[in-house]
């Protein structure tokens, strides 16, 4: 099958990324011919580029030229679209339908509902756009804190709303959880047209240990919407909490990094490797996300090593953890609950070995290579299927 990928990577590269390069990686694998066009937001270096990058944000002519001469050289079976905002955005569509090729496209956040991707403003859930106009994030600034970047955003929402783009120019949408997928219907995309894939990874055959270091572990980026203020001051509430050990970088990592305390280290920002090594010495995974996540890239490596994870009781999370099989619930917010949660863990082997084995079998069962593969031929025949 001779696959098409298209991909718009952010300045900073992050788990849609790791997504995009996973699949193609995995289509190639399994005898594919994989083609690619991607977009960098890097290019948008001075103030002309952002100009035409806001004017063209919700429909790029340029791009769609530039697409068309990509497709008539190349001649895909499919169209698997990640990002595309806001350099390639979704003119390409069309040129997939002058040519009766069949698109993809993958869900990876709220993009097409909230202006700011994630359903939050001032750290708390926000559906106000799902069902109403989505220039109300224009008022809040939901974009980068920006009026004008938040109005390119409203607009390139409302537009393909009132257009139909969703339903009437895709074959198939991928969403990453159950959770997902309902709030996508609520705003009114056809339940038909979505489709739930998880994210994969490799298996990095590092098993944990029988029973962890008594240490806590955190895993990701170190800003508001990751619970990070939330996580840090409970551990400094309480100094009988076994030792957390954080992992990455972002823009409270300079904040919450120069505040000692004992039972805090942070790591900063490292490999791969470094990351397992960390995962199989751990007790637990503690994940305080306050927004609803997508299909969280740590979440599946943990898992992957057999370690269990301590998330929120909220968004997709409630339904990639199941509570008291391959982790804990805490209610989100509730301090005592989260540290409850840890003692559990903490003072009782059996329950984290039992954990443990669970995570395992639930990377084994849904989310290996082999399995995505599956699922994913099965969305791309289904789709070509359509087109015949």
């Amino acid at each position: 099958m001779k696959v098409l990928l298209c991909h718009n990577f952010y300045k900073e590269s992050g788990g849609e990324d790791l997504v995009f390069y996973n699949e193609k990686k995995l289509l190639e694998r399994n005898g594919n011919a994989v083609s690619i066009y991607i977009e960098k937001n890097n290019t948008i270096n001075n103030l002309i580029n952002k100009i035409n990058t806001f004017i063209n944000s919700a429909y790029s002519r340029k791009t769609k030229l530039k697409f068309e001469r990509f497709i008539n050289l190349e001649n895909p079976d499919i169209v698997h679209v990640h990002n595309f905002f806001p350099l390639i955005t979704p003119s390409i569509y069309d040129v997939c339908r002058k040519h009766n090729i069949p698109v993809i496209q993958t869900l990876h956040n709220y993009r097409i509902i909230c202006s700011a991707a994630t359903l939050l403003k001032n750290g708390k859930t926000c559906e106000i756009c799902i069902k109403n106009s989505p220039y109300q994030s224009v008022r809040y600034k939901c974009y980068q804190q920006s009026y004008i970047g938040s109005f390119a955003l409203a607009r390139m929402i409302n537009t393909h709303k009132k257009s139909g783009t969703w339903n009437k120019k895709l074959n198939s949408i991928i969403t990453l959880t159950d959770f997902g997928r309902n709030k996508f219907i609520e705003s009114g995309i056809n339940p038909s047209k979505l489709i739930v894939k998880p994210n994969f990874i490799e298996d990095p055959k590092i098993e944990k240990k029988p029973t962890g270091a008594h240490t806590v572990l955190f895993v990701g980026r170190i800003s508001d919407e990751k619970g990070i203020d939330f996580l840090i001051s409970t551990w400094r509430s309480n100094e009988s909490l076994p030792e957390l050990r954080i992992i990455g970088d972002g823009p409270l990592y300079k904040k919450h990094s120069e505040e000692v305390s004992h039972n805090i280290t942070f790591l900063g920002k490292k490999e791969k490797n470094v990351i397992y090594k960390e995962m199989s010495d751990a007790s637990c995974l503690v994940f305080p996300s306050i927004w609803y996540e997508g299909f969280p890239m740590v979440i599946l490596e943990a898992f992957a090593i057999g370690l269990p994870v301590i998330a929120s009781n909220f968004g997709s999370m409630s339904s990639i953890i199941k509570n008291g099989y391959n982790g804990l619930h805490f209610e989100p917010s509730n301090r005592a609950d989260l540290i409850n949660k840890v003692f559990s863990i903490i003072n009782n082997s059996q329950l984290e070995s039992e954990l443990s084995k669970n995570a395992r079998v639930d990377y084994e069962q849904f989310y290996t290579p082999e399995k995505n593969y599956e699922m994913l031929m099965d969305i791309y025949k289904r789709a070509i299927n359509e087109c015949q």
